[in-house]
């Protein structure tokens, strides 16, 4: 019980991965269209909005895979008082699995999508841009950099992310199964 009061993190660097990618890939496509149709500055208060708040996005994923550190989180049931505070690691390399959930979203999302136009095009290509480029940061850093902690310290780490899929698989088996349904 004590590691599923840290799917709130879990649940963090989703919302921020997602949040980055709506925010930079919106940047990137509208840009490339802009520079295209030649109406540059049309909507440049859009755009750098737009970057300004990917780039925050960005930087905190970033900040938190190459300068790993364990947090400690008030839970959940913060009734339970023994449960009430955990640590939590800002990355591992089982949150591979949780950049994976992320991917298969945009994969079923692209899925039947055939980009006609610049926008669309930029918008596929810099998603799975950035969505790839996570989880191989988050790999690069731990094993080849040495940027990680002792087996003490992540002992369970996986544990949240596996809550996080207990809590989503039946979700998703439903969606997919509407979804084969209605096609």
């Amino acid at each position: 019980m004590k590691s599923f009061t840290k799917v709130a993190g879990i649940v963090r660097i989703i919302f921020f991965e997602f949040l980055l990618l709506f925010l930079l890939v919106g940047f990137i496509a509208n840009l490339a269209q802009d520079i295209e149709q030649g109406t540059i500055g049309s909507d440049i208060v859009y755009l750098i909005t737009t970057f300004i708040l990917g780039i925050i996005c960005l930087a905190w994923i970033v900040w938190s895979i190459i300068k790993p550190k364990i947090t400690t989180e008030s839970g959940m049931f913060s009734s339970l008082k023994k449960y009430a505070i955990t640590n939590f690691c800002s990355t591992h390399p089982s949150y591979v699995f949780i950049d994976a959930f992320i991917l298969l979203g945009y994969a079923l999302l692209f899925s039947e999508f055939e980009p006609t136009t610049t926008l669309e095009y930029y918008r596929v290509i810099s998603t799975w841009a950035f969505a790839i480029s996570i989880p191989v940061l988050r790999l690069f850093c731990w094993y080849v950099l040495g940027l990680k902690y002792t087996r003490e310290q992540t002992k369970g780490a996986w544990k949240p992310v596996m809550w996080f899929y207990v809590i989503i698989s039946p979700i998703a088996l439903l969606l997919i199964v509407g979804l084969i349904c209605n096609s």
